[in-house]
């Protein structure tokens, strides 16, 4: 997922197929365990990136950048275990994710998407 955009010689988005507010994107994999199979784990890890690492550098040596604000950010990172365990571990993440929105849902804004 990712936005293009052409900055020169008008600002024009030319592509840009991230998720809307409070939107989900589900993808989905299958494995096979081999025989010894403990100690397996699958980690994750959900990234916003506002510029590659090669424009970054593109902008400290051609134009001077000095700044040291970030440019990606993790936005969630999770592991699980790849065994007969994994149902148990998806249960477990589901349930402290319905506890999370419940108690930060005061503190939320409310978005509303028109499409």
């Amino acid at each position: 997922m990712g936005r293009w955009i052409l900055w020169q010689p008008a600002i024009v988005e030319l592509y840009d197929n991230r998720l809307l507010p409070l939107a989900s994107h589900e993808y989905r994999f299958a494995y096979r365990l081999p025989e010894r199979a403990e100690g397996l784990i699958l980690k994750t890890r959900v990234q916003y990136h506002i510029l590659t690492d090669g424009q970054h550098e593109m902008l400290r040596d051609k134009y001077g950048l000095t700044g040291t604000d970030p440019y990606r950010f993790v936005i969630d990172e999770r592991t699980f275990p790849l065994s007969k365990d994994l149902a148990a571990a998806l249960n477990d993440q589901d349930m402290k994710l319905t506890a999370m929105s419940r108690w930060e849902k005061g503190k939320n804004c409310k978005v509303n998407a028109k499409g």
